[in-house]
């Protein structure tokens, strides 16, 4: 696989994509959210976050064989703020699971 190949995360279903080659101020707007329920669209992804800002794009991960969700996803907000805020919540719920995000995961917040 190539550099190219490597620095985007697409998802089939969706036709959008995002980027894993992020600028340190692009990163600071990322947000991992781990513990999705398989039924957990991009729609409802975006929709969930959209409470903490304004957000620029929101994936759910899938297989690329079965198309079927691998249980986590990402969420670039328009502002660090946002991501901020979104990540400072703990055990939030979406699709009647609790998901949380890597700032969690790593103690941060």
């Amino acid at each position: 696989m190539s550099e190219t190949d490597m620095s985007t995360a697409s998802n089939p279903t969706s036709g959008s994509s995002i980027s894993t080659a992020l600028s340190p101020e692009e990163s600071n707007r990322k947000l991992f959210v781990g513990g999705l329920s398989w039924e957990t669209s991009d729609a409802d992804l975006r929709a969930h976050f959209e409470t903490y800002g304004t957000v620029a794009e929101a994936v759910v991960m899938r297989d690329r064989m079965t198309q079927r969700s691998r249980g986590f996803g990402f969420v670039v907000f328009e502002n660090e703020e946002s991501t901020n805020a979104a990540a400072a919540v703990e055990n939030q719920e979406l699709g009647g699971r609790t998901v949380c995000s890597l700032a969690e995961y790593i103690g941060v917040a």
